[in-house]
């Protein structure tokens, strides 16, 4: 597994899903389990994993019960021991990597950046779901966020809505110190304490022993590999295991 938020997009999730999660923690994880489903508040949902990828920020789940979790803590309070310091950039770096990502967004519906509305403001991370909602509420297509935090449509994912999204994502892009080349290293520590404090005591209090012993910490961040995470379960067992054990650490862990 290489680290990436551990949840896949579907539907009309591709629309800012591909984009935000896939370029906004490029190169990080998790996985071949099931895709559950994704609104357009897909942000908080991740790429479709590829093998041998360990996972990084993705959406909070308050059924999580993270029993083993040595801080007794549910998952989507889980903070690292000391919050990560993220490297400055610069507004020309930040104009250019939000450029770069509504590029990447748009250039499957031959729209022109250009063409799109002006940004209103950042987003954070942890808000892009509310954010993107409400958003695609006042143009016409409503969407909520539900308990675990994702926002979720029950309007069909055609092109007019699809194109609502992408609008969306150019006034409200996500923190663009998230849309580089790869995850920082403060970022990579986190996801390691994470995998080390709460996923591996939560799978073995579940009954599941990791495939794959963890790598030290200085190794993961040099290479954030690990392939422990359990996908041979039946069907129910393995998504009863996801809500339990969240392949990922909150977005909130990764915020200053």
């Amino acid at each position: 597994m290489r680290v990436a938020p551990g949840r896949r997009p579907s539907g009309c999730a591709a629309v800012v899903a591909v984009a935000l999660v896939g370029a906004l923690l490029a190169g990080c994880t998790a996985g071949t389990g099931p895709s559950p489903d994704a609104g357009p508040g897909a942000p908080t949902t991740g790429p479709t994993p590829s093998p041998h990828r360990a996972p990084t920020p993705g959406p909070a789940t308050p059924t999580a019960d993270a029993v083993g979790s040595p801080r007794g803590t549910a998952w989507k309070d889980w903070r690292p021991a000391t919050p990560p310091v993220l490297a400055p950039i610069s507004d020309e770096e930040a104009d250019r990597r939000i450029h770069n990502y509504l590029e990447s967004v748009a250039e499957g519906f031959n729209v022109s950046v250009a063409s799109l509305p002006p940004r209103v403001r950042i987003v954070r991370l942890s808000e892009i779901a509310d954010v993107l909602a409400q958003c695609s509420t006042d143009a016409g297509f409503p969407a909520t966020v539900s308990s675990d935090g994702r926002a979720r449509s029950d309007l069909p994912a055609d092109r007019a809505r699809a194109l609502a999204e992408l609008a969306c994502a150019a006034q409200y892009p996500p923190d663009p110190r998230f849309l580089g080349d790869g995850p920082q290293p403060a970022v990579l520590a986190v996801v390691w304490e994470y995998l080390d404090t709460f996923l591996v005591p939560c799978l073995r209090a579940h009954g599941q022993e990791p495939s794959v012993q963890l790598p030290p910490r200085e190794r993961f961040v040099r290479d954030p590999t690990w392939d422990g995470y359990p996908w041979s379960l039946p069907p129910l067992k393995q998504n009863l295991l996801e809500v339990q054990c969240p392949q990922s650490p909150p977005y909130e862990a990764v915020e200053e």
